[in-house]
């Protein structure tokens, strides 16, 4: 699934023209593997103004992520999180750094902080939610916690998913993925 993610975003990358603004043409070198000229167009989005502060952080942190510097990635997640602490998707991502850098307690405060965002009562944080829950199962996981709780969160999660983000079915085969390895 993840080959074919990846080689969907290569594809998607060829489309964006040369010509387009530095914050897109950096999009477009994260997927391209060109690590170092991301880096150079982030800066040049962020001088000229091409897109808003947290997005530069967070392709920032992607671009990290994709080129294994995870501790790099938590910091940018750290400073859109600063700009936009309400964002419940980015305090995952920045969970999901934490646990690549190998930081599970640094990780939990971000989780924590999503499921307030999220909560079920909470109508507009429902697909949120399903990342969430997502990410809380995968930090149970090795955190080393019973199975039958990450489990129930993945359930949790690919129910969310079905049945607020119709059509998108990657994550539902990501969260079925993970349940897969849990049982």
């Amino acid at each position: 699934e993840f080959r074919r993610v990846l080689f969907r975003s290569k594809e998607l990358a060829r489309l964006v023209p040369e010509k387009s603004g530095s914050y897109q043409r950096a999009l477009r070198a994260i997927a391209e593997e060109r690590f170092g000229d991301a880096e150079d167009l982030l800066t040049e989005a962020g001088r000229d103004g091409n897109a808003k502060p947290e997005q530069i952080a967070i392709a920032r942190a992607q671009n990290h992520m994709y080129a294994g510097r995870f501790l790099d990635a938590v910091t940018e997640y750290q400073r859109a999180i600063a700009v936009k602490s309400d964002a419940a998707f980015i305090l995952c991502q920045a969970a999901a750094a934490c646990m690549q850098a190998g930081d599970l307690a640094q990780a939990e405060p971000f989780v924590a902080r999503a499921a307030e965002l999220t909560d079920s009562n909470s109508p507009a944080g429902s697909g949120a939610r399903g990342f969430y829950l997502h990410v809380r199962a995968l930090l149970s996981l090795s955190q080393g916690r019973r199975y039958d709780e990450a489990e129930k969160h993945f359930k949790q999660s690919r129910d969310t998913w079905k049945t607020t983000m119709s059509g998108i079915d990657r994550l539902t085969a990501t969260s079925r993925n993970n349940q897969a390895i849990v049982n």
